[in-house]
């Protein structure tokens, strides 16, 4: 009952007020005070005050206000209402102002400015709060306003979306394909590598069998071999031939050029019991080319004598290397002479005299020589400065022998004195002290 007092005696205010209003200005303002107020007719309709008309009031009831304080009907162009509880005296009510609702905190939801988008309008596209995303935009972005979870619509998604939602990983029951979360792999991408979807395995690993798998880094033992990255159990015709590649036995329809092959492998070298022909690896070379090389994978026989891996067939020799039953060796073995090239068990008659040649590489005036080697050779005759002991050309003769012209006796010949001598043999600017006996 009180309730109903009291709203029928703000009534009769608001009635006597506007009463008043009307009845407190003439029929027309001047121009000097167009406005008509309960106080009458003035020059300026100031704060907090708005203009309705030619009337200076204190609401616009249901109306809508400008930036000037203007009543209107509805809202200017590119402008929205904004709601703001106001209060005049003792009484309140809502100002619908008109503003162009440009802050970031700030959305549009039918022509009116809001603070938060209501429920099943939470998608924002252009700060206006839209039930969906457009065509152009097809995916939500989640932000928060408020502490309640809204989304920006974006024509991409910064990294991956789900379900057209943007996610930055997909969920444990789903694989990646590109930027989208799937719960299986499209048939053009069908394996999976750390959760994302392939065409095929990166080298070394295997393609699997079966679609939304793992690739496969060691084929099982029924199906050793690889072929265009899938494990099988044995090498078609048309790669019939295997190389060992990241631990892989993979069908290949060639090797490389660099490559040896043997049984149908292609191999870095040959396998110690066998040499290479023609990047082939044989049991024996052939008579074109019968003399065999040890050599260093890239190199060819002669330019290399470190880290000796196969051997290869050649025509002959290289210049700097002797042969020695049919293969090519850069020094003879301890105690075999060397003639014309060839390692020999003796030596032949016309040439019967062994010479320990020194050999000395690589010197200069005042860093000596780098290399120095023996060459033991069969010659024909033992050089002027030297001495011959059992067919062997000699700087001196052994202890216990005797000198006889330019040989070496154990005992002197009949009718021939002793004599006692000493001389000094100088070599590349060394000597030595020889002491013998002549006769």
């Amino acid at each position: 009952m009180y309730f109903i007092i009291t709203c029928m005696v703000f009534k009769l205010s608001l009635i006597f007020l506007a009463a008043k209003i009307i009845f407190a200005c003439d029929e027309i303002c001047p121009l000097d005070k167009p406005y008509c107020s309960d106080a009458g007719c003035i020059s300026d309709c100031p704060e907090p005050f708005y203009i309705n008309g030619s009337d200076c009031v204190g609401d616009c009831r249901n109306m809508f206000v400008t930036e000037n304080r203007t009543c209107v009907d509805s809202c200017p162009n590119n402008t929205y209402s904004k709601e703001t509880l106001k209060q005049v005296y003792a009484t309140q009510y809502l100002e619908r102002k008109c503003i162009t609702c440009s802050n970031e905190d700030e959305y549009i939801m039918n022509n009116t400015c809001v603070n938060m988008c209501p429920e099943k309008w939470r998608t924002i596209d252009q700060n206006h709060c839209k039930s969906d995303c457009p065509g152009g935009k097809p995916f939500k972005l989640k932000k928060t306003i408020s502490n309640i979870i809204h989304f920006d619509c974006v024509s991409k998604c910064p990294r991956l979306e789900d379900n057209g939602i943007c996610v930055d990983t997909c969920s444990t029951n789903k694989v990646m394909f590109g930027s989208s979360c799937l719960i299986n792999c499209p048939s053009s991408d069908p394996i999976l590598k750390s959760n994302e979807c392939i065409s095929e395995c990166p080298s070394p690993a295997m393609s699997p069998e079966r679609l939304n798998s793992t690739c496969i880094y060691q084929c099982p033992a029924d199906k050793p071999f690889v072929l265009i990255n899938r494990c099988v159990s044995q090498c078609p015709g048309e790669a019939k031939l295997k190389m060992y590649k990241d631990g892989a036995t993979i069908c290949v329809d060639k090797c490389q050029e660099v490559d040896y092959r043997h049984n149908d492998f292609c191999l870095n070298t040959c396998p110690d019991s066998t040499v290479s022909v023609n990047n082939s690896c044989v049991h024996a070379c052939p008579r074109t080319r019968s003399f065999s090389c040890k050599v260093k994978n890239g190199h060819i026989c002669g330019t290399n004598q470190k880290e000796l891996d196969h051997t290869v067939c050649v025509h002959t020799c290289s210049e700097n290397m002797y042969i020695l039953n049919s293969s090519c060796v850069y020094t003879c073995p301890y105690g075999m002479p060397v003639f014309n090239k060839e390692c020999s068990d003796i030596c032949p008659v016309d040439n019967p005299y062994l010479y320990n040649r020194t050999v000395m590489e690589g010197c200069s005036e005042y860093d000596g020589c780098k290399n120095v080697r023996y060459l033991l050779k069969c010659i024909g005759k033992c050089p002027d400065d030297s001495y011959v002991y059992n067919n062997v050309c000699m700087n001196v003769c052994p202890n216990n022998t005797f000198y006889n012209d330019y040989t070496c006796v154990e005992q002197c010949p009949h009718l021939k004195n002793l004599t006692q001598s000493s001389s000094l043999t100088f070599h590349l600017g060394r000597y030595k002290d020889i002491n013998g006996i002549q006769f």
